[in-house]
């Protein structure tokens, strides 16, 4: 199951919960990555709202739980707002919470996204035996992110793929990697004992979801690589016990 969370809504929708969180980002002396909080917000934003649209739901409101100070609540919905905008959604509304009690010594913040989905119109486990898997940008972590964005995938490039006819599926990565994701994918349709092979390291944290997995059609592949460009990255699947 995808880290995203389906409640019944009523008799035709279903609501949708996606989150993320992120601690010792920012700009306090003890965080350790310094990133200004707009784009703190940002990543955090886009892999709450990548979870949301990669199942097919539509993306409602942003609740956010602020453990750094009230002064910087404003360039945090900032951050949201600007990942919103290349997604091409309107601004969702914001809601949340700020710590004021106490003073923090590392920047932290929680980050959820709600969204509805139509029952029955999940994009779960919708990839067919025979499908072909690739990585969409590179796994990225801390000041990798900022320091290589060119090699994060964009949420423009993002918006492109969500409805591209020849993707079935698709997984932004995070911090358990890439073999994790594709492992759940392949075991949903009863694929066990398969060796999976990159160029990139199917192990290494992704960060704020900067790759993601695709499940698609291969006769399509030439056209999504034509739209990707230098940021496929083809998975080659062996089996095992052959």
């Amino acid at each position: 199951m995808r880290d995203v969370l389906f409640l019944p809504l009523h008799s035709t929708h279903e609501l949708v919960v996606a989150t993320d969180c992120t601690g010792g980002v920012g700009l306090k002396e003890q965080d350790c990555v310094k990133v200004d909080y707009k784009t703190l917000s940002y990543f955090s934003a886009r892999v709450a709202l990548m979870e949301c649209l990669s199942v097919g739901a539509e993306a409602k409101a942003v609740i956010l739980q602020n453990f750094i100070s009230d002064d910087v609540w404003e360039e945090l919905c900032e951050g949201i707002n600007k990942a919103c905008s290349q997604l091409k959604l309107d601004p969702l509304e914001i809601t949340g919470s700020t710590e004021t009690n106490f003073s923090m010594s590392q920047s932290s913040l929680g980050l959820s996204v709600l969204g509805w989905i139509e029952k029955g119109k999940r994009r779960i486990n919708v990839t067919p035996k025979g499908a072909n898997l690739a990585i969409i940008g590179k796994p990225l972590v801390g000041e990798e992110v900022i320091r290589h964005s060119e090699h994060v995938i964009s949420l423009q490039l993002f918006h492109k793929l969500i409805n591209n006819p020849s993707i079935y599926e698709m997984i932004p990565v995070g911090s358990k990697g890439v073999r994790y994701e594709a492992q759940k994918l392949l075991h949903a349709l009863d694929l066990t004992h398969l060796n999976l092979i990159s160029e990139l390291d199917l192990e290494k944290s992704s960060g704020p979801s900067t790759c993601v997995l695709i499940s698609y059609d291969g006769s399509k592949e030439q056209s999504l690589r034509n739209l990707v460009g230098s940021q496929f990255y083809e998975i080659h699947i062996s089996d095992l016990t052959g």
